[in-house]
């Protein structure tokens, strides 16, 4: 009789038990086989059913909808549990997931999807930085500025500030020009040109140029030209004629070397100068020079053009080439009524006169040496007449006034009126016989 223990048995879906009475001698070979494929099926059965590692599956990048490849799906993680440490599949190395998510990315299927299917669960879809190949790099527009109108810059006032170069005593401080018109254009690229010189630190080369704009083509300057070019020229006569200075070139002036037995006086008349003049520029008083001693002198003699229209002389020097080369310029007033003659005059012989006495013509009345009702001032300097329309003409001469509102304006007898700080650097500038007055219009 066969016993239980002796029975085999299968567990598993469909196993049942069977029971053989053993025939012959071997056990047929056909149980052992069913009995091996049960096992196996039973095996891999419950291994994808309960023991596949569904929530381990490495991750990987695949297409979803056609999308380009750096577009990925993912379903957010329901749990807490970071990421893990541990390197990634070689086959995703260059994942790239999000940082601010709140969980890390868990994959679906470690399978490609087909890509025709929607995905079975919501996606979420990240775009990873990728710059379209024809995006167009946006221009940035200039924020709005407020526009004004121009408003035209008042004059600046430079007396306050302590590092202002001082103006040269009797040289007057000429009001700020107007704006150069664009029907001047010729005159402006010279007067352009001269700054550009003055830029370069080319000093005599600019002097040069713009002497030659007011002397020689003073019918075509505007105005403003005319002033613009004055103000200019009078900065260079600061340092180029009136300090201690010599340029190398200059034909105007030069160092003299006092040898011993020498005098100022004689030195001055010698280059056509006055030594006051000379004593100024040098800061010098005559009886201090000595043998040796380097002194500063111009090449004279100085030469005046006086403009009735504008109510000013300017002051100028020859240079060896007979171009005329600015010095200053001064206010002046002139003789009522227009009575003051054009044309050429030249200072006449001897009659320079410092503190003169004076008799008006008019009244008879004589006034003295050191009155200061005096009407010609302090200094006197007699004009003689050089062309046909001032040859027989008597009388005239520069002089100061007791009257300051007559600088501008015509109200002398017919001479020219000077201020009495102009009228210094004037007397001591002009020379006998040899400098010129020109009266213009």
């Amino acid at each position: 009789m066969t016993l239980p223990s002796q029975v085999g048995r299968i567990s598993g879906p469909g196993a049942r038990v069977t029971r053989k009475r053993r025939r012959g001698t071997g056990p047929s070979l056909i149980l052992p086989i069913i009995l091996l494929a049960a096992l196996c099926g039973g095996g891999y059965f419950a291994y994808t059913r309960w023991l596949s590692p569904q929530d381990d599956a490495a991750p990987e990048t695949y297409l979803v909808d056609n999308q380009p490849a750096n577009i990925i799906t993912h379903t957010p993680s329901h749990t807490d549990t970071p990421a893990p440490m541990f390197p990634l599949p070689t086959s995703t190395d260059n994942l790239t997931t999000n940082d601010m998510d709140e969980d890390p990315l868990v994959y679906d299927s470690p399978t490609l999807s087909p890509p025709a299917e929607q995905p079975s669960q919501p996606t979420k879809l990240i775009p990873l930085p990728r710059e379209p190949e024809n995006a167009v790099t946006p221009k940035l527009l200039p924020l709005p500025v407020e526009v004004s109108t121009p408003v035209t810059p008042k004059p600046v006032d430079n007396s306050d500030i302590e590092d202002a170069p001082e103006p040269v005593p009797g040289t007057p401080v000429l009001a700020p020009a107007a704006p150069i018109l664009a029907e001047d254009a010729d005159i402006a690229e010279h007067i352009s040109r001269a700054m550009d010189l003055l830029l370069d630190g080319k000093k005599l080369e600019a002097r040069v140029q713009l002497s030659h704009l007011l002397f020689d083509r003073f019918d075509d300057l505007a105005q403003s030209h005319a002033s613009i070019i004055r103000s200019k020229l009078k900065e260079l006569s600061d340092d180029l004629i009136f300090s201690k200075r010599v340029i190398e070139g200059d034909t105007v002036a030069t160092y003299h070397l006092v040898r011993s037995g020498d005098y100022l006086g004689p030195i001055a008349r010698s280059y056509k100068v006055t030594y006051p003049l000379l004593e100024k520029i040098n800061k010098v008083k005559a009886t201090r020079i000595w043998a040796g001693m380097k002194l500063k002198v111009i090449k004279g003699p100085f030469h005046a053009i006086v403009d009735k229209t504008d109510y000013l002389m300017d002051v100028y020097l020859n240079d060896d080439k007979a171009n005329k080369v600015y010095v200053a310029t001064y206010p002046i007033g002139l003789g009522e009524q227009d009575s003051t003659p054009i044309g050429i005059w030249r200072v006449r012989p001897d009659s320079k006169v410092t503190n003169p006495s004076w008799a008006d013509p008019r009244t008879g009345q004589v006034f003295q040496p050191d009155d200061p009702a005096n009407p010609i001032g302090e200094y006197w300097i007699g004009l003689q007449g050089m062309d046909d329309n001032t040859s027989q003409k008597q009388g005239y001469g520069i002089h100061g006034t007791t009257e300051a509102q007559s600088i501008g304006q015509q109200m002398s007898m017919g001479c020219i009126r000077m201020r009495a700080d102009d009228l210094v650097w004037i007397y001591d500038m002009l020379v006998d016989k040899d400098s010129t007055v020109t009266i213009r219009r």
